[in-house]
């Protein structure tokens, strides 16, 4: 001790400096010195805080608040100790002394009186143990002495706004970096050990691709020391973790260092927040990157959100990719787009009418202007391939309505009101049929009521599919076709399986009229619109919706719902403009629609396959010699109702074959060909 004596008055009279005798003491085991009791042990705060009176007012809070500050190195989790002082503190605060209050202000004399001796350091070999959580780094100088590890002093920083953004790997460097600037005067010069719970090597500074500039400026900045990295699992980490690891983000301390100016180097709000598709995911991650080891065995579209983390920002609530227009490098904000709503945006982007049918290339260059998901260039491309097969040009998929219908006359017996037939139109998407009594079948006849009534309550159709009726082939109908833009087709001749739709609700029409007028009185025309609703409004086994709903977008309400007072088309929570209803009605039918399309097509399948086991298709070449059967003969017992030979002159498919009948080429469906 007199050495030690010694040896200080002779450092003072070579400064210069004189002492006043009356304020030293010699000779003694331990020293009150500025709030802390200094022995040879080391430095503990003083027990004198445990007599602090209980505070009455948001002022005597906040000292004792101050005083505590000045102890929190001694203090682990010393933030979220005080979180229910702090309240009483803040403006327009009643100041209410609740049990919370009292457990916390127990607790912080109890921890403050009893609080561990930190040591005096030796300045060997010192062992710097740093932690970052989302919020918040703790840092622990620890030292080996007489063969037991001890604490030097405890540091932890609350993150500021932009630090919280940072990536994990960039927030636990950070850790590193502010902690050697901390405990300078105890690192500088003196070899030290890091240790994290960071499983990526952090002594490598990574500073090749460094946008922001920040792994550069950290590298220079601990590249004076001498230290190495070791990593400790998290389970047994937990000294520095329980000072990062803090719900609160109040910093109190009366003794905040000025950290370098790259610090808080800001970064933009928008830098790495997470999109509502891949939130759920983070949220055991407090909403930060993940570790790339934790996306083994996660779905590929998050993988690839990982990969885009850096670009993700969130804005106005809605989740954005922030990308720059390759000419203009203007940015563009890309709204995130999630898995279940994909199919929709596709649809809005290729294939609806006010998109059209554009090239892949074009839709996704106009995608790249509105959304963004995971693999959407692979999605879009797969989506136009798979819709040239649907679009209205091929007429094998049909997605929507009116795309394609079909018309046809049936032959019924003559009524009071002269009316002989019935036309028949069908859409092929919806099933919804509409039928118009006829007194003939004469062309105006028939293109009055198609091109009149049909059009006028349901619009124009891209298609008109018939037979070869003369009054569907007349130079009226085609020409009314070719003004308004509709594709006519027709069926091969003598084979109704062409137009199948038509030909099995006529089928379906006679029944229905035969029953009907076996149990009630007058002709057919007059239960011809009851028979149609009764139709329209049956679910129908294709579709799996019913016609009248997949046309107008709701139920129609019939008499057994007035009877039982059916409410099931006004929903609980209406819409309250119409708007609104719009809204829903587009998700709502949308959706039919999808559906519907799926329904039809499996059904397609089943029938055809059905009806290929009782088919056997011989293929057959250009130039093959072939018999042609004539059903017009099929009434005359001694007419062969076999025809030819006649020569193939080309296959158009596995619907028809050109023939030469009598130097006059004919397409024929195959079936009629042996």
């Amino acid at each position: 001790h007199l050495q030690h004596i010694e040896e200080v008055l002779s450092r003072f009279q070579s400064s210069g400096l004189k002492l006043n005798l009356p304020k030293c003491h010699f000779a003694q085991d331990h020293v009150v010195f500025l709030g802390h009791v200094v022995s040879q042990h080391g430095i503990r705060p003083d027990p004198s805080v445990k007599e602090w009176p209980i505070p009455r007012t948001p002022t005597e809070v906040q000292a004792f608040l101050g005083l505590c500050s000045y102890y929190r190195k001694f203090i682990k989790n010393f933030a979220h100790c005080t979180v229910p002082l702090h309240q009483l503190t803040k403006k327009n605060v009643p100041f209410v002394w609740t049990p919370a209050c009292h457990e916390a202000f127990c607790y912080l004399q109890d921890v403050l009186s009893q609080a561990p001796v930190v040591k005096f350091p030796d300045f060997t070999n010192f062992f710097l143990y740093t932690d970052a959580s989302c919020t918040a780094i703790g840092i622990i100088l620890a030292q080996v002495q007489d063969n037991l590890e001890c604490a030097i002093v405890y540091a932890s920083h609350v993150l500021t706004k932009a630090e919280r953004k940072w990536s994990t790997y960039d927030r636990e460097l950070w850790a590193i970096v502010w902690a050697v600037w901390h405990f300078r005067h105890y690192l500088y010069k003196q070899p030290f050990t890091t240790v994290t719970d960071h499983k990526p090597r952090l002594k490598k500074i990574p500073i090749d691709n460094d946008r922001t500039g920040h792994h550069t400026r950290w590298a220079l900045e601990l590249d004076p020391y001498d230290w190495v990295v070791v990593h400790r699992e998290s389970q047994n980490h937990l000294n520095a973790d329980a000072l990062s690891h803090r719900p609160s983000e109040i910093t109190i301390t009366t003794e905040q260092p000025h950290a370098p100016n790259h610090s808080s180097t800001d970064i933009p709000d928008s830098a790495d927040n997470t999109s509502p598709t891949v939130l759920r995911e983070w949220k055991t991650v407090a909403s930060r990157r993940p570790l790339h080891w934790h996306m083994k065995g996660k779905d590929p579209a998050l993988k690839k959100l990982w990969q885009e983390y850096h670009r993700l920002t969130l804005k106005d609530g809605l989740p954005y990719c922030k990308v720059y227009h390759k000419a203009s490098k203007e940015p563009i904000y890309q709204v995130i787009v999630p898995h279940k709503l994909v199919d929709q945006v596709l649809w809005f982007l290729h294939g609806s009418a006010a998109s059209g049918h554009m090239a892949a290339k074009k839709a996704l260059q106009r995608a790249h202007q509105l959304c963004y998901w995971p693999f959407m260039s692979r999605d879009i491309h797969a989506w136009c391939e798979k819709l040239e097969e649907l679009q209205y040009q091929d007429h094998k998929h049909l997605y929507k309505p009116f795309q394609k219908v079909a018309a046809d006359i049936l032959e019924l017996p003559i009524t009071s009101c002269n009316n002989c037939y019935v036309l028949v139109v069908q859409d092929y998407f919806t099933k919804y049929v509409n039928l118009f009594a006829l007194p003939d079948q004469r062309t105006m006849t028939v293109a009055k009521y198609l091109f009149e009534n049909y059009i006028r309550e349901h619009g124009i159709p891209e298609s008109l599919h018939t037979d070869q009726g003369c009054q569907f082939e007349s130079d009226v109908v085609k020409h009314l076709c070719q003004l308004l833009g509709i594709r006519k087709t027709r069926t091969n001749p003598y084979h109704p399986q062409s137009d199948g739709m038509v030909e099995r609700f006529n089928r379906t029409l006679i029944d229905q009229l035969s029953k009907t007028l076996l149990e009630h009185s007058g002709e057919w025309d007059d239960y011809l619109n009851q028979v149609a609703l009764a139709y329209n409004t049956s679910t129908h086994s294709s579709t799996g919706f019913t016609p009248f709903f997949l046309t107008h977008g709701r139920d129609a309400r019939l008499s057994a719902d007035v009877m039982f007072r059916c409410m099931s088309e006004v929903p609980r929570s209406t819409p309250g403009t119409p708007a609104d209803y719009a809204a829903m009605l587009v998700k709502k039918v949308w959706s039919a629609f999808t559906t519907a399309a799926l329904n039809t097509h499996q059904a397609r399948l089943q029938q055809k396959e059905a009806y290929d086991r009782h088919v056997n298709h011989h293929p057959y070449e250009k130039g093959d010699l072939v018999w042609l059967h004539d059903p017009t003969t099929t009434r005359m017992k001694l007419t062969p109702h076999w025809k030819g030979p006649f020569e193939i002159l080309d296959c158009l498919g596995a619907t028809g074959d050109e023939t030469e009948p009598e130097a006059k080429a004919q397409v024929v469906h195959y079936n009629r060909l042996r």
